[in-house]
């Protein structure tokens, strides 16, 4: 993943599907019809699927300040100047405020895992929750540590989250899998007639 902390969706539009039918025409030419919304509901249920998997990995770290189980990442320590200025926490957890906006957001040309997108100041430093979420996500250098040091040390959280579930792969497989299972049950499509 590139220097982002949300997990875009692929637009169903955008999937190119080969639905192979045979036998008579008149049905077939009937199916087609009905065939996109049955690949959406496919489609919206699949993703939904993978994106609370993820989401439940994400909340778990965040609520209890540990990274992703079976990720082999570790965090830093918050630092003593950390510490004495906002007090023992959880990482990621100061105010709930993270915790609480990370969701499924649908917006009109996209839907995306993560965090809203806004541009909402946070009471912390003034930056809006996507910039804290880069902070925390990749540092801002060096090692984190003393009062003047400055250096937010990278306690990934995202992609290792994102990988654990499979990463695009592991999207693309459930997605071709609720629009197969989906087309199964609504008109009898068998899972080798539909290739991604």
């Amino acid at each position: 993943m590139s220097k982002k902390v949300n997990v875009t969706l692929p637009s169903p539009n955008q999937l190119q599907l080969q639905v192979k039918l045979f036998g008579k025409w008149e049905k077939v030419t009937a199916l087609t019809d009905k065939l996109g919304p049955s690949i959406q509901k496919g489609y919206d249920y699949s993703t939904r699927i993978f994106a609370n998997r993820l989401l439940r990995i994400i909340q778990n770290s965040i609520r209890t300040g540990t990274p992703p189980k079976g990720s082999g990442i570790r965090w830093e320590e918050m630092s003593y100047f950390t510490k004495q200025r906002y007090g023992e926490h959880p990482l990621y957890y100061l105010t709930g405020l993270y915790y609480r906006a990370v969701g499924i957001h649908k917006y009109k040309s996209r839907t995306i895992i993560g965090l809203p997108i806004s541009q909402k100041r946070s009471s912390q430093g003034g930056i809006t929750l996507n910039e804290l979420a880069k902070i925390l996500e990749f540092g801002t250098g060096g090692k984190g540590g003393g009062k003047n040091s400055g250096n937010i040390p990278a306690r990934p959280l995202w992609a290792p989250s994102f990988k654990s579930v499979g990463g695009r792969e592991g999207l693309r497989k459930e997605i071709i899998k609720g629009i197969r299972s989906q087309l199964l049950k609504d008109f009898g499509i068998k899972a080798n007639q539909v290739k991604w």
